[in-house]
């Protein structure tokens, strides 16, 4: 027997990995950001690993999420308008930002540089140096 967990998803990335270290088959992880308080770690078997929670009962779903390229950090922005930047080692919350006024609707992580950018409903965006 076996039995499926429904979520419902927002956006789904591949966790990255430390150098030398192989991130296809069994070992694999994701990242799931649900519409829920919650981000989700979990194998591709769909086995919850760790969960990063802003701990807010209102206002406090998550919209999006990014990792940071080695995988140290976690980043993922509320309907609350802030910021959630985790320790992907501990699952510790370390800090919040408030990081636009109207809806935020995304954040992404550049690749090889130390720089995030949250963009809004409104069409703004807040360049972010963590």
């Amino acid at each position: 027997l076996s039995s499926t967990v429904h979520y419902t998803v927002n956006s789904a990335i591949v966790a990255p990995t430390a150098p030398g270290q192989a991130s296809e088959g069994d070992d694999a992880q994701i990242y799931v950001c649900t519409k829920t308080n919650t981000v989700l770690l979990m194998n591709l078997q769909g086995q919850v690993l760790k969960t990063f929670s802003s701990g807010k009962r209102e206002k406090g779903d998550f919209v999006a999420m990014t990792p940071s390229p080695k995988g140290d950090w976690l980043y993922a922005v509320a309907e609350d308008n802030k910021l959630y930047c985790f320790n992907t080692a501990t699952g510790n919350l370390e800090q919040t930002l408030k990081v636009a006024e109207k809806d935020i609707i995304g954040i992404v992580h550049h690749p090889s540089r130390n720089v995030l950018a949250a963009y809004a409903s409104d069409g703004t965006m807040a360049f972010l140096k963590p």
